[in-house]
């Protein structure tokens, strides 16, 4: 017997809850410190609009429907929301493969919290889902 063959994913959404003593920190507002890992790309986010359209305006037929670009990489992800208390991330189409979503979290307080696991689901095929490990995460006061 053969396994069935993967298959595309439409309209996923991941849904991560915070530990209550973090922050998710919004880098598009370009008042927040870029990690060091964010300012490899900076310079590569301002040519990042002018690459797209070489891309979608070169090819013709060819362009990118699904999926943004942000500091020089691609992300399927079309949506992102940086909520007080979670972070969302929505696509609108993933293909068989494993994907990451990356953001960046301010530790806020010192202390011993739950970290709730994070919940994946198709959003109009909700028996299409899925959980990770939940765990405790320790915020340590800074030494003086």
């Amino acid at each position: 017997m053969s396994a069935p063959a993967p298959r595309t994913v439409r309209t996923p959404f991941v849904d991560d809850a915070l530990p209550a003593g973090l922050e998710a920190v919004d880098l598009s507002l370009r008042t927040a410190g870029l990690p060091l890992v964010a300012n490899t790309g900076q310079q590569q986010d301002e040519n990042a609009d002018s690459e797209e359209q070489q891309v979608t305006g070169d090819n013709e037929g060819a362009s990118w429907y699904y999926g943004y670009w942000e500091l020089g990489w691609w992300s399927p992800w079309d949506h992102r929301e940086l909520r007080d208390d979670r972070v969302v991330y929505v696509a609108t189409t993933l293909w068989p493969g494993t994907y990451t979503m990356t953001y960046v979290a301010r530790a806020t307080t010192p202390g011993v919290f739950v970290r709730p696991p994070v919940h994946a689901e198709e959003m109009y095929n909700p028996a299409v889902n899925g959980r990770s490990d939940g765990g405790v995460f320790t915020v340590t006061a800074k030494a003086p």
